[in-house]
């Protein structure tokens, strides 16, 4: 993850902590504050597979699922460490259908440029004030979706 300072590190790391939190048989093994730099998050993978070597799962919260993935395949991983991200572009969507990125949670970035425009529209023209939070769509794309 990229630092704690940036509120969406935060909420997507205490969502995550909480989810695990329920989960009996799921333990968080380490933290890793990574940035987006590839090379750091390829070099943290690799000392974390080799750290715990019953790791069988990875969340990158921010930048440098690339890294992540090289030392996925490199260590020859793939399909009993998976790889759970944030965002997606074409070579993530080549990952997941190579198996080495399990899914990928997507926020509708179209929408998220979208949604804003028409908003501030109706303010201005109509003076419809807009809600506090503005919620955009989640998608999660896997190997059953990816194609689509």
């Amino acid at each position: 993850r990229g630092p704690l300072e940036t509120s969406i590190n935060k909420v997507r790391r205490d969502a995550i902590f909480e989810v695990i939190a329920k989960k009996k048989k799921m333990k968080i093994a380490t933290e890793i504050e990574a940035e987006t730099d590839n090379t750091r998050v390829y070099k943290n993978t690799k000392e974390a597979l080799n750290k715990y070597p019953n790791l069988r799962g990875i969340v990158i919260l921010t930048g440098g699922i690339l890294g992540a993935a090289k030392a996925i395949e490199e260590m020859k991983l793939i399909g009993t460490v998976q790889i759970v991200c944030f965002d997606y572009d074409d070579e993530v969507l080549n990952l997941i259908k190579k198996g080495i990125i399990y899914a990928a949670i997507g926020q509708d970035p179209f929408g998220q440029g979208h949604d804003p425009i028409i908003t501030m529209y109706n303010y201005l023209v109509t003076g419809e004030k807009p809600n506090s939070i503005t919620y955009t769509r989640t998608e999660l794309v896997d190997k059953r979706s990816v194609a689509d």
